[in-house]
């Protein structure tokens, strides 16, 4: 796909900083030199890289503007919304892990100030919780990727196999039925799939812009997942989500009154409709595999 070519392809140059065409070619000796220009071109236009003469320079945070800034304006609104229907499950949870990612730093702005221990692996997302008085912040420590701002590695992963987690709240670079939910870098996909194993709960918080995307590395699946928060309604079954399972929206009346006094939607893993907590009883609709609150 190509999606999965040209993660690795920017991965790749990330690694390496510069490369000629001839080395991208033998990292992808089956892609043709004008589909390897046409990525190329796409990573370029996306913010990635810089096109040199015969091959390509990976940019740097500094006198560019960092790729992190640029994603985090992208689908704002979107971002904005599924963090505020997150809310709920962060004051229901003592010991929380954040994910790193731009949606993770608008649910971090709107943490109010409670007692509660988070742990995460994202350092613009510990600077941003510093304002809370009442609150243990616990940094992950590792290697840090200024493309998105994440710590991985083995300090991160030693840091998460000491602690037990409530609730990990996770985002992803893509997700589709075959692979689940995956991201660029395996470093990366072990720090999340850590996150993950530790918690008792597992809340993915996903724009829809990323349903049916791969990427190389999938660190969890749709049925481990309770619940899954997105910003828009699904239509008829949920793109991207597996198909054999029954639609959460059977009543267009239901969708309707949804959408009228909410922005943004749950789902989860099997054919049960709940309120998160029972708590907002008009706001939200949750399809999900068991009542968290009733989770062991």
């Amino acid at each position: 796909m190509n999606s999965v070519r040209r993660e690795k392809l920017r991965a790749f140059l990330e690694e390496n900083q510069v490369a000629t065409l001839k080395q991208i070619a033998a990292l992808m000796p089956d892609v043709s030199l004008m589909t390897i220009h046409r990525d190329l071109s796409y990573l370029q236009e996306q913010g990635f890289i810089t096109k040199i003469r015969g091959g390509a320079r990976y940019i740097q945070s500094g006198g560019n503007e960092p790729v992190f800034t640029a994603r985090e304006i992208v689908n704002r609104k979107a971002k904005q919304t599924i963090a505020h229907k997150a809310l709920p499950y962060v004051l229901e949870s003592g010991s929380i892990y954040l994910d790193a990612g731009t949606t993770m730093l608008a649910l971090a702005k709107i943490i109010p100030d409670i007692h509660a221990n988070v742990v995460t692996s994202g350092p613009n997302i510990a600077l941003e919780l510093c304002r809370l008085h009442n609150a243990t912040v616990n940094l992950c420590g590792g290697i840090l990727h200024k493309s998105n701002l994440i710590l991985t590695g083995t300090p991160a992963l030693d840091s998460l196999s000491k602690l037990n987690i409530d609730t990990a709240f996770l985002v992803s670079s893509g997700y589709s039925e075959s692979a689940g939910f995956s991201c660029g870098r395996e470093s990366e996909s072990r720090v999340k799939a850590l996150a993950a194993e530790k918690a008792r709960h597992r809340i993915m918080l996903l724009d829809t812009s990323k349903l049916d995307k791969v990427f190389p590395h999938t660190f969890v699946r749709f049925e481990e997942l309770d619940c899954i928060i997105t910003e828009l309604p699904p239509r008829g079954t949920a793109r991207g989500f597996p198909s054999e399972r029954p639609n959460p929206w059977g009543s267009s009346d239901i969708v309707r009154a949804a959408m009228e006094q909410t922005a943004g939607f749950l789902w989860g893993a099997r054919a049960q409709m709940l309120r998160p907590f029972e708590m907002q009883p008009r706001a939200h609709y949750i399809f999900t595999q068991t009542r968290m609150s009733e989770r062991s």
